[in-house]
């Protein structure tokens, strides 16, 4: 009998379980194409965490699309389906398709690429093989020695990815030895009113085709990005200008340009001002204003300093601009024709007044972290009584006052410290009550 086809995995839910609140289990949405064959009576469909060998089986019926639920975040499915007649006669196996369950990610997030390993790009965020990444373009993302980065260097001329980029994209990829050079990495999460930042290092520019020597290549942070067509994009280009801009429906849209970085561009002598081998700090906010339109800001933090400088805001007045991004989207990063290194991407929620960052007892991602402008706080874990466990960061040498508020109306002063070491001072808030809580450390 004919065997069904097993289109796609279509998308994820990732809906927490109203019944099971500590598991952050999620749903997968399968459908596939149905048979034309009359003697089909209906469908099974199989998974589990190894390819070929399933744990689990579900009859649909002559249904042509299920929710699977119950599946755990982090890991990596497997699913087939196959068909059956009215003698309950079972068809082979159909094609195998896999997935990773995106991870239930609570903000703060921080995440320091210090687990080696690599991503391949994919169609879409639902069949990615992270379950906190994306990689939408660019070939692979790498992980190893502490940091990530894109391909570096040329990619060898039998290498499948840059037969591919040959074929699909050859002039921006230099006839496919360059794939990093449409470099696109998200987060895989829906967020509103978020800021994120990363650190970036440009190894060196692949603009050996003149083609590709454009004033507004650059390195962009993404927010709010709902598809190809409908995004906002924040960022530094080669001619040394920040800009803010928007797509919208397929149409970009500039809402800020000025001049920061120095020098004189020129597209064949000086393609890129961007200097290379300087750790460059990007930082994007994307916030709603009372109004409802999004403001959109831009910091910069050129050589690691931990001090970021606001380099351009703006609001996104539809009766200046048109209509603005939808409320929610992935936020990520883009580069064009470089070779880059990453580190320390954070994504928080954010506010038009607040400054601070704010951490729950129930949403503890591994390392997040609460970044200042002199000053840093990591929240390494709660204890078993639910007290935060901190590490302090600072001037070598300088005192602090950790202080502590539930409103960031009235705060409360938890220690003085003085910082000893780079690598930190640890501190046990044996005052916390276990309650949603915001820290600040000023200089005294």
């Amino acid at each position: 009998m004919p065997q069904p086809l097993l289109r796609s995995v279509l998308f994820f839910c990732l809906l927490v379980s109203s019944l099971v609140p500590l598991r952050a289990d999620s749903w997968v949405n399968l459908t596939w194409d149905e048979s034309p064959d009359p003697i089909v009576a209906g469908f099974n469909v199989y998974w589990g965490t190894a390819s070929r060998m399933y744990s689990s089986k579900l009859d649909v019926g002559r249904s042509v699309a299920v929710l699977i639920p119950g599946l755990q975040t982090g890991k990596r499915y497997f699913f087939a389906i196959t068909a059956y007649d009215h003698n309950r006669i079972e068809s082979n196996f159909s094609a195998e398709v896999t997935t990773v369950i995106a991870a239930e990610m609570n903000l703060p997030f921080w995440y320091d690429f210090h687990v080696p390993g690599s991503l391949a790009e994919s169609a879409t965020s639902e069949v990615s093989g992270s379950a906190y990444w994306w990689l939408a373009s660019g070939g692979r993302l790498i992980i190893e020695n502490g940091t990530g980065s894109t391909y570096l260097g040329n990619r060898p001329p039998n290498d499948v990815m840059r037969l591919r980029y040959q074929e699909q994209a050859p002039e921006v990829s230099d006839a496919g030895f360059h794939p990093q050079n449409v470099f696109q990495l998200f987060l895989r999460k829906w967020l509103t009113n978020v800021s994120e930042e990363i650190y970036v290092l440009k190894k060196r520019d692949n603009l050996t085709n003149a083609a590709n020597h454009a004033a507004w290549n650059g390195i962009s942070l993404l927010g709010r990005y709902r598809d190809d067509d409908n995004y906002y994009f924040a960022g530094i280009r080669a001619d040394g200008n920040m800009a803010i801009r928007k797509k919208v429906n397929g149409l970009y849209e500039t809402l800020l340009q000025k001049k920061v970085l120095p020098g004189i561009y020129g597209q064949a002598l000086v393609p890129s001002l961007i200097p290379a081998h300087v750790w460059m700090g990007l930082k994007m906010s994307v916030v709603d204003t009372d109004a409802g339109y999004p403001k959109i800001a831009l910091f910069m933090d050129m050589g690691r300093t931990g001090t970021w400088t606001l380099v351009g805001e703006v609001v996104d007045d539809p009766l200046l601009y048109g209509p603005p991004v939808g409320e929610k989207g992935m936020f990520g990063i883009r580069s064009d024709c470089a070779d880059l290194v990453f580190d320390d991407f954070r994504i928080n929620v954010t506010s038009l007044t607040s400054g601070e960052t704010r951490t729950t007892s129930s949403a503890i991602m591994p390392d997040p972290a609460f970044e200042y402008t002199q000053s840093r706080i990591v929240l390494s874990q709660l204890d078993s009584r639910g007290k935060p466990l901190l590490i302090l960061f600072g001037m070598v040498g300088r005192p602090y006052t950790l202080e502590r508020s539930s409103d960031l109306r009235s705060w409360r002063e938890v220690t003085t410290i003085t910082i000893q070491s780079e690598d930190g001072f640890f501190h046990r808030d044996e005052t916390a009550s276990g309650d949603s809580c915001f820290y600040r450390m000023i200089e005294k």
